[in-house]
């Protein structure tokens, strides 16, 4: 009762000391563990700064390791998500039901069929519903919402709305336990009020007008929404064209029209002029002046959102790189209580963190027999769920004695340029970069092995400077007759 915050003032968050050793800590670097906890211990910081301060401590990011793994899926699982209070987790499937975890026992709560026809690409829990009301969306282009009996009993589900292809993603209103938007490869998003009858099509994004040679669809298709943390009015939408859309719901048109691309965007986001493909995934800071973007077959951008004009562009502040986004739709994610951390999956079957400011890779897991897709941090712990192509969901925790070293991490990201060069010139006659057929998650020293030039070895000195940022111009080499015969065979 004596320690509890009630007896006792609230205290200003962890300060820096007058004198002594900690000063230097706070001075020089992060504060470390034991200078925390004795903050913590003298009444110097206050609980809920202490939680805060320690969860981003780089000690307990580079500890973390598999915790459990929630496996009762018949499919891939496409989503996870934990609810506000942080006590259950929820996730989706192929196998298109939904259940509810009791992560930290490693046990299911229950489990409902979601009513959707094909695989179930994000669920959600509503907030301020004691956990009663959760909404999914499918590739089926459903968008469906269940209502979950508090006294136990089979969930009634019902329809809210069809997109016109898939429905990749949802984003809640901040705090609101009734509005939420949807997305799908019609273009349209989609505002849903639990409490109407019927759902608002807000807008439908059209191509930039420095792109209008999709003229194969008037329409681009969306991959991701999701909510600004400080401004509920404001949200960003991406999907297959290079562009990050600002939009802002009060200046949003309702009723499309020719220019129907501008309706309701505020800023245009792109790293570069010119700049082809698409984006798998957006997500803001949690100040809400920043946002990440996942490029397909590229990298992950950060872009400040304040002070952008109207035209195409954007400040890219930082770019985080070495994993591969080609296979699906990537997730991207922060972690920490203020975002100090960068985190993704990628097509080698790991899990890739980065410092936000810095852009180091400070952790790599590996976290699936595939791809990795999804990852969502706990609101409230150092702790981090993930899902892919495996039929399961796999929890982590800074519970390793050791900090991880990254031995591997050069070959890996190696490894995942080469497949993302590969893919890109695929169709391409005079590809330099070529990759042996294999099947199934190789070592990462046999596959370099199998990493070709113009039927020549690759020079792994050569490749890591290509890593570290400098530019390495490819000649494909003069092919024989004999060459010829053997690629006509293959």
């Amino acid at each position: 009762v004596m320690d509890s915050p009630k007896s006792r003032p609230m205290e200003p968050p962890l300060e820096e000391p007058a004198t002594g050793p900690a000063k230097s800590d706070l001075r020089h670097g992060p504060p470390t563990q034991a200078f925390l906890f004795r903050e913590r211990q003298l009444g110097r910081c206050h609980p809920l700064a202490y939680s805060r301060r320690f969860c981003s401590n780089l000690a307990l990011v580079q500890r973390f390791q598999l915790q459990s793994v929630l496996d009762k899926h018949n499919g891939c699982v496409n989503t996870v998500h934990f609810t506000p209070s942080g006590s259950t987790l929820v996730s989706g499937s192929d196998d298109q039901n939904i259940i509810f975890w009791d992560w930290n026992r490693g046990k299911p709560r229950f489990e409902y069929v979601s009513g959707h026809t094909n695989n179930v690409f994000q669920a959600k829990v509503m907030p301020c519903t004691d956990e009663s009301v959760c909404v999914s969306c499918a590739a089926d282009g459903q968008v469906r919402v269940a209502e979950i009996p508090l006294g136990g009993g089979t969930p009634e589900t019902r329809r809210l709305f069809k997109h016109q292809g898939r429905a990749h993603k949802l984003a809640i209103e901040p705090w609101s336990s009734q509005m939420f938007l949807s997305t799908g490869e019609d273009g349209r998003v989609v505002q849903h009020d639990l409490r109407m009858p019927d759902c608002v099509t807000l807008m439908r994004c059209g191509p930039h007008e420095e792109r209008q040679w999709r003229i194969y669809s008037p329409w681009v298709g969306l991959n991701a929404v999701d909510f600004c943390p400080r401004n509920p009015f404001q949200f960003a939408v991406a999907g297959d064209d290079p562009y990050v859309r600002i939009c802002d719901r009060r200046v949003v048109s309702q009723t499309g029209g020719d220019n129907a691309s501008m309706h309701g965007v505020v800023r245009w986001l792109i790293p570069r002029a010119n700049m082809m493909g698409s984006i798998t995934c957006v997500k803001y800071a949690e100040d809400g002046q920043q946002i990440l973007g996942s490029y397909s077959n590229d990298n992950v951008y950060l872009f400040n959102t304040e002070g952008v004009p109207l035209e195409a562009g954007g400040e890219v502040v930082q770019r985080y790189t070495g994993h591969s986004n080609y296979r699906t739709v990537k997730g991207v994610n922060f972690y920490g209580p203020n975002c100090e951390y960068v985190v993704s999956g990628s097509d080698c079957g790991r899990i890739f963190m980065w410092e936000r400011d810095s852009g180091d890779l400070v952790q790599l897991l590996k976290g699936d027999e595939h791809v990795v897709n999804c990852l969502e941090p706990h609101p409230n712990l150092p702790v981090m769920a993930t899902s892919g192509i495996d039929d399961s969901v796999k929890v982590w925790a800074p519970t390793g004695r050791n900090r991880t070293t990254l031995p591997d991490a050069t070959k890996v990201m190696v490894a995942n340029r080469h497949r993302m060069a590969s893919y890109t010139s695929d169709s391409d006659e005079s590809a330099v970069w070529r990759m042996a057929a294999s099947s199934g998650d190789s070592d990462v020293d046999s596959e370099m092995s199998e990493v070709f030039y113009a039927g020549s070895d690759l020079d792994l000195d050569m490749l890591e400077s290509v890593m570290a940022g400098g530019r390495v111009v490819w000649r494909p080499a003069e092919s024989s007759e004999e060459d010829d015969e053997s690629e006509d065979e293959e």
